[in-house]
């Protein structure tokens, strides 16, 4: 078997060990049963991508616009200047004035895509490529692998990663306030590994007075969802509970062979969130959340069928202390806990598998920001995690990660808008591994505004990706072939270098116009190295040889007239391995999107449709050749009719030109959910 063979079967998303190794949640994660070892190929490709070191970043790239129409529109119905966000609750910051370009993606842009997960609300938006595959569905920034965006749920890190990306499909749209996204390492105050950038999920608060919402919608492929949440208070405390279930059938795009294309899911989850203010400026906040999922499929190949079962358990919980004094600051304690259970079982046979994979997260952080004036603000924090795993396919069956990081970050503003404005935000990370290994990643971001309406943002940074589970501890032997795959204790982290230029002109308050630019440059990149052959097997260890660039461009429109809002933008995404001088596999160069949106407030009519067109990809064939992935189009549209003010009837149409293949692309065929959704 070559090494070409043994990295497109392995390296990405593919086998129940690898996930187990690296806090798996996978779709599909166990053996693909059939072919030359039971080592699965994904749905998408790996990144063979081989790189040399090189020096510090040079050009300035795009931030992106600063927030989504909506999130515009609800700003300037408050004053703009008195916008207030809370970056994962860690520190304040007026939207407009920051010099870090967030996009915001609030409830009310949420509730119009009819998305049931943060990966159906994030599937659009331009800049971020939601890429699905057996392990889930990951998050794209700046042309780089889901392995570098860093997921955060209320400023903090979730249990569950596959090869270091995390499935959004995990989260349900009815726990979530808004949708933030950063791109590239722009800030000091989020984790090194967030490379490509963060994506912060701001869940909904518990609210002081009686209030509740609930959903059911049937699909025509037979799925069916049912959500609800009620809060209010209790005496002192303020509580929302909220609890729901999911069920989508399997699908099957090639019914020439048993195997289908999908898994059938269901899903049932609750959570339960509670706030409390002991003191004028002192708020307690606690949080318990129940999930799980389980997974059914059917594998076959020339040989042998198998039919495949997966459920995945996680329960967690925090405890959070925010004051507002001398400042603002936060301490916060999470602990969390995910059970794997993956069973493979041969029809007639006796090939059959049956895997326990059990993970353990606590995590801990303190930070503090203090107001040195009108005009400069200092903020400072620590945090830190442990991480313990046990899986069959882990050397010696456990293993252990712990990291620790510190930082410090400063904001001025030295011009207040009279004409000019200009911010600097300056920022140092420092994180440490359990090994000793420390990860030193500054950051710095500028925004000026020549004159009103016109924003140029600039950022660059440092960042780096430590090596995971898999890739330190795997091992995985094969003696039918004759293999072995194994970690490498010594990997040293990943390097990046990223940079971004942006600009955004609001000319009037309907319209916005804006272009951003990025590059991205990582070093030392992790991947399957040459085979050494050991006796009569041929033995694969993970190395530090790899290397790649990313190039991206985006621009685009968005106008509101009255009740219609319209927007679109195209995307160039320049995507290379440096070593093999070859396209990174599965990057489109080309990508654009369209939306239209309309509410009629006399009778309660809305529609709203997306569309997202992709060009073609590389794919890595497994005698490591390249060919194209067609070019396709998605097509989403969602209709609502607001019967009362507490009653709403829906119409969702999901990938209505039913673009997808059993080959390159495995989306679920078309489908239409009707259904109603209620207000207390």
């Amino acid at each position: 078997m070559t090494r070409g063979e043994i990295v497109s079967r392995y390296a990405h998303r593919t086998t129940s060990a690898a996930c187990a190794a690296d806090e798996c949640d996978a779709d599909d994660h166990g053996p693909r049963p059939g072919v030359d070892d039971p080592l699965r190929p994904a749905g998408e490709p790996p990144l063979p991508t081989l790189l040399t070191r090189r020096a510090i970043l040079v050009a300035l790239l795009l931030a992106g616009p600063t927030m989504t129409t909506d999130a515009r529109s609800a700003e300037e119905a408050a004053g703009v200047d008195e916008t207030i966000i809370v970056y994962g609750e860690r520190d304040d910051g007026r939207l407009v004035d920051s010099a870090v370009g967030t996009e915001i993606i609030d409830r009310a842009a949420i509730e119009r895509t009819g998305g049931r997960t943060v990966a159906d609300v994030l599937e659009t938006t331009s800049g971020v490529s939601v890429e699905r595959d057996f392990g889930g569905a990951g998050a794209s920034l700046l042309g780089l692998d889901p392995r570098y965006t860093l997921v955060l749920v209320d400023g903090e890190r979730v249990i569950g990663q596959v090869d270091g990306a995390f499935d959004l499909d995990r989260i349900p749209v009815e726990h979530i306030e808004r949708i933030e996204i950063i791109r590239g390492a722009a800030s000091a105050a989020y984790g090194a590994d967030g490379v490509g950038g963060v994506i912060d999920i701001i869940t909904r608060r518990p609210a002081g007075e009686l209030d509740g919402d609930a959903r059911l919608g049937g699909a025509t492929d037979s799925g069916f969802s049912a959500d609800g949440a009620v809060g209010g208070g209790l005496g002192p405390v303020k509580l929302r509970l909220s609890a729901g279930f999911d069920r989508a059938p399997a699908y099957d795009l090639d019914p020439s062979d048993p195997a289908t294309s999908g898994s059938a899911e269901n899903r049932g989850r609750g959570r339960l969130r509670a706030a409390f203010e002991p003191a004028e400026r002192v708020r307690v906040h606690s949080v318990f959340e129940y999930e799980l999922r389980a997974r059914d499929g059917v594998d076959s190949s020339s040989v042998a069928v198998y039919d495949r079962r997966q459920s995945t358990e996680s329960v967690g919980g925090g405890l959070g202390v925010h004051w507002f004094a001398d400042g603002a600051g936060s301490a916060r304690l999470r602990v969390d806990h995910l059970r794997d259970q993956y069973l493979l079982d041969q029809r007639g046979g006796r090939e059959d598998s049956d895997e326990d994979t059990r993970l353990l997260r606590v995590g801990l952080d303190l930070r503090h920001g203090w107001s040195l004036g009108d005009d400069h603000r200092l903020s400072a924090g620590i945090d830190g995690e442990i991480e313990d795993a046990s899986s069959p396919r882990l050397a010696g069956g456990e293993g252990r990660e712990m990291r620790g990081a510190v930082f410090v970050e400063d904001a001025w503003r030295l011009l207040d808008g009279e004409p000019i404005a200009l911010e600097i935000v300056g920022g140092l990370r420092l994180d440490a591994d359990g090994d000793g290994r420390w990860l030193l990643c500054p950051r710095i971001a500028t925004r000026v505004d020549p004159f009103e309406g016109l924003a140029i943002r600039a950022s660059a940074g440092i960042g780096r990706r430590a090596p995971d589970f898999k890739e330190r501890l795997l091992r995985f032997e094969n003696p039918a072939v004759g293999y072995i795959v194994e970690g490498n204790p010594d990997l040293i982290a990943e390097e990046a270098y990223t940079a971004q230029v942006g600009i955004s002109w609001r000319p009037t308050s309907a319209v916005e116009v804006y272009s951003d630019a990025a590059r991205a440059h990582i070093d030392d990149q992790i991947v399957i190295g040459d085979p050494i052959q050991d006796g009569d097997r041929a033995r694969y260890r993970y190395v530090n040889v790899a290397e790649a660039l990313t190039h991206s461009l985006e621009s685009g429109a968005r106008l509101t007239v009255g009740a219609h809002r319209v927007g679109f933008g195209y995307r160039f995404t320049d995507a290379r391995d440096l070593a093999a001088d070859a396209p990174l596999p599965g990057r489109d160069r080309h990508r654009g999107h369209m939306e239209y949106g309309v509410q009629h407030e006399a009778t309660g009519l809305g529609l709203d449709t997306r569309v997202l067109w992709v060009g073609e990809r590389p794919i890595v064939e497994e005698d490591g050749t390249q060919r194209a992935a067609a070019p396709y189009t998605d097509l989403n549209a969602r209709a609502q009719w607001q019967a009362t003010e507490a009653l709403a009837l829906f119409a969702l149409g999901e990938n209505l030109l039913d673009a997808g293949d059993h080959v390159d692309l495995p989306l679920r065929p078309r489908r239409v959910t009707l259904g109603v959704t209620g207000r207390l």
